[in-house]
């Protein structure tokens, strides 16, 4: 459970978790975010 709330405590993680939830991406897609 540690692991879990440390992984949403990155930026870049949570941001990647957002943009999952609202679509479905591929690898390509949320790098080019980035």
């Amino acid at each position: 459970m540690n692991s879990l709330f440390k992984a949403l405590g990155d930026p870049t993680r949570l941001k990647i978790l957002e943009m999952l939830r609202k679509n479905d991406l591929t690898a390509g897609e949320i790098a080019d975010a980035f």
